[in-house]
């Protein structure tokens, strides 16, 4: 499964960007050509899936595909899929169910939400049954006060809130494919019953521990769309106070100070002085807030004639590298512009 992301990234790339902005996006750097690079290429879904995810890691597995000639590079170090590389997206097109990822998301607070779950099953299923004193599984002091409240308000009945949990969870399972299910109950610990760990699940499961790690990330991606489409309300309590940063606008920090800087009525000029960076920092900005925000007024910076002669080209040109756009329109229009337009071409066209 993690080879099949890395190729899919890659082959969105369109041989337009080095290896590395992959490993940002599957890392989760929230850096201004991360996040445009994710917008741009349509990789939001990817973004922070694999947080933990070591460079070194990430550099044996592409030089592994390297190795197998299913990626090259170009004289540019531009990377691409090769025909042995794209033969194979199309052999396992639809089997890994990719388009479930939903990283820009739910990257804030898929992490609390396993670790809320996770200890709750544990500490429920031992106490229920008498037993007091047990190693937790999760050494999180802010989820642990957050289980302990949860229990204080839940304890008189423990074995009805155990019922009602074992159902509406099963109700999910039920929903998605055998596999993943299972690795999503042989994951968890609880009375008398210890959760396998990454690597006993790819032995058991005889895949690599990043395909594991991928499967159950997707997993609870899914589970989280669930709760939010069908909101059983014993589900929704480990996420009700989490929901408010899913709908977060998917920028940077210093993007969002920009953003409620001009929402003021700061120009661009403006506030190149009020925060002291460059003007190329502040519409770096720009154009995270046009991803982010498509109900933007970008007419302060291009002109609806000046747009859709910009957007013509790319659509024309079928193209992202700025370079030949801009070369395109013979150098009649900045990058800033054709960057504005791109981010708002694939709000409109995508």
């Amino acid at each position: 499964m993690f080879t099949f992301i890395i190729l899919f990234c890659v082959e969105r790339l369109k041989c337009q960007r080095s290896i590395a902005s992959i490993y940002h996006i599957l890392q989760g750097k929230r850096a201004a050509q991360t996040i445009q690079d994710a917008n741009l290429y349509q990789l939001t879904g990817f973004f922070s899936i694999y947080s933990k995810l070591r460079r070194s890691q990430f550099d044996q597995v592409t030089n592994q595909l390297l190795q197998s000639g299913w990626i090259a590079f170009d004289r540019n170090n531009y990377v691409y899929v090769t025909e042995v590389g794209k033969q194979f997206l199309i052999n396992h097109q639809g089997h890994f169910q990719i388009e479930y990822f939903d990283g820009v998301r739910y990257a804030k607070i898929v992490d609390v939400f396993i670790k809320r779950f996770s200890l709750t099953v544990q500490t429920y299923s031992n106490v229920v049954m008498d037993r007091r004193t047990f190693m937790t599984i999760v050494d999180d002091d802010a989820e642990k006060q957050w289980v302990k409240r949860h229990y204080q308000m839940a304890q008189n009945d423990l074995e009805s809130f155990l019922v009602d949990l074992h159902e509406s969870t099963k109700a999910f399972l039920k929903s998605i494919d055998h596999s993943s299910a299972q690795l999503f109950v042989d994951r968890l610990t609880g009375y008398q019953q210890v959760g396998l760990s990454v690597q006993q699940l790819a032995r058991k499961n005889n895949a690599s521990e990043h395909d594991i790690k991928m499967m159950l990330t997707l997993t609870y991606h899914r589970f989280l769309q669930y709760i939010e489409d069908r909101r059983p309300p014993i589900l929704l309590s480990f996420v009700n106070d989490q929901l408010s940063l899913v709908n977060q606008h998917f920028m940077t920090n210093s993007a969002r100070k920009t953003y409620q800087l001009m929402c003021k009525g700061l120009t661009i000029d403006d506030v190149v002085t009020v925060r002291q960076l460059k003007r190329s920092t502040i519409e770096d900005h720009v154009v995270e807030m046009a991803y982010a925000l498509p109900e933007l007024n970008i007419e302060t910076y291009i002109s609806d004639t000046e747009f859709n002669k910009i957007a013509k080209a790319i659509q024309l040109n079928d193209n992202r590298k700025l370079s030949l756009i801009k070369a395109y329109l013979n150098d009649e229009f900045n990058y800033f512009q054709i960057r504005l337009v791109m981010a708002r071409y694939q709000i409109k066209v995508n």
